[in-house]
Parts: C-alpha cells; sequence; structure tokens
C-alpha cells in the first residue's frame, strides 16, 4: 500500500520535525511494508493540489491532506474521490468536501486553555487590554481557537482592544538578525552577556518595506 501525507507548510516546526516522523513510524507499525510519500506544499495551495495530483497518478491508494487553503482543497478531494481514493483530513477541517475521515486536537478546548493560560499570567484586569490575533482566514482551526479564547475571555474584565490586528498594518519587511560568533564565545569566556556578539554596527540589516496591500494576509502573501 502506498500513503501520501500532504503538509502544509515547513517555517512551523512541527510539521517536519514532529508530525512527519511521528506518522510514518506509527503507520509503519500498523502497516508493515507501507509507502510514505511525505510532500511538503510550503504554503503554496496550488502546489499542493500538483502534489495530490502526482500522488493519485503515482499510486497513493489513501491521501492524508493537511491543507494549505481549505477552501481549495475542495477541488483536492474531489479529484481524489474521482479516483476513488479516500482522503483524511488531517489537523485541518476540509468541511465543504466529502473527505472520509477528520483527525485532530479539540481546538475550542485548545482556544480556552490559551485563553486561561494568559489570564493566569496577567492576573487582575485593572483595565487591562488584549490584542488577538486570530490566524489565517483559510484556517478552519482559527475559528475554532477563537470561539474557544472568547469563551474564557469575555466577561474575564479584560477590554479586548483589538482583533483581526493584520487590518492595522500598514506593510512587511524582512530583517536578518545576525551574529558574530568569535565575539559572542569572547564576551561568554569574560562573562559578558550572550548579546554581545550581535552589539556591533550593521547587525541587524532590514529590507525595504513593502505596503500590506501589496501583499495580502501575511500568512499567505509573498515579500519577493
Amino acid at each position: 500500500p502506498r500513503v501520501a501525507f500532504l503538509l502544509p507548510e515547513n517555517v512551523t516546526p512541527r510539521w517536519e520535525g514532529s508530525d512527519a516522523p511521528t506518522f510514518k513510524t506509527a503507520l509503519a507499525k500498523l502497516i508493515p511494508g507501507v509507502q510514505i510519500d511525505v510532500l511538503n506544499a510550503l504554503n503554496d495551495s496550488s502546489k499542493q493540489q500538483q502534489q495530490a495530483e502526482a500522488a493519485i497518478t503515482n499510486g497513493a491508494n489513501v491521501i492524508v491532506l493537511d491543507a494549505v487553503d481549505a477552501d481549495a482543497a475542495q477541488a483536492t478531494v474531489n479529484r481524489a474521490k474521482q479516483s476513488n481514493i479516500p482522503v483524511i483530513a488531517y489537523d485541518r477541517l476540509i468541511s465543504k468536501a466529502p473527505i472520509n475521515y477528520y483527525v485532530s486536537f479539540d481546538n475550542v478546548k485548545v482556544g480556552k486553555i490559551q485563553a486561561q493560560a494568559l489570564l493566569d499570567k496577567l492576573g487582575s484586569a485593572d483595565g487591562k487590554q488584549i490584542v488577538m490575533l486570530n490566524g489565517s482566514p483559510t484556517d478552519p482551526n482559527a475559528a475554532d481557537f477563537k470561539a474557544g479564547a472568547h469563551s474564557v475571555l469575555d466577561g474575564s474584565g479584560y477590554k479586548i482592544a483589538a482583533e483581526r490586528a493584520n487590518d492595522h498594518v500598514w506593510g512587511y519587511a524582512v530583517g536578518l538578525d545576525m551574529t558574530r560568533r568569535d565575539l559572542q564565545q569572547v564576551g561568554k569566556d569574560k562573562g559578558r552577556p550572550w548579546s554581545f556578539g550581535k552589539d556591533f554596527d550593521e547587525a541587524a540589516p532590514c529590507g525595504p518595506a513593502t505596503p500590506a496591500s501589496k501583499v495580502g494576509h501575511p500568512s499567505t502573501g509573498k515579500l519577493w
């Protein structure tokens, strides 16, 4: 048997560092001899569709799909169904397509835990305000996290100063945090702060800013 495991991106360490190896190890124990193709879309929904098409062509018996864009993934699920290949939505629900299974966390509970942990650290409200960044609009889990968080935050005494914080971002720029390792080691040997290797001119070059209107949502837009 052959299984295609389609990941959304490689920016978040968990996908390649945890999910992929754990998935492969567990499935190999359940199905000895199984061939597992791990494909990463690099946050490109079109690329993910191409990977799914290639998986179908290469004889995948099952597609496990963690969608970059849940809406765009509908076409992928429908295409797999045409070839009688079951699709398991992994982590992100593809609600408008005929998936066979969906496996994820209790995302509403995750939102509740996140909000409660925040309140525990902040202590008494005392006029404090919270700004919420509610995640990518193409990620259905984000809506569940938000709902769970609001169930804890609403009525807590804290003011939600702003949501959809990305609407208030003027633009984006790419910066590089450089380190002089030789100076850093010298500083360490002399008992100086670890940041000693960063305290030099031109240690943090930053590119020109790009207006947000030209980038779109930061989770899906491109700066170059």
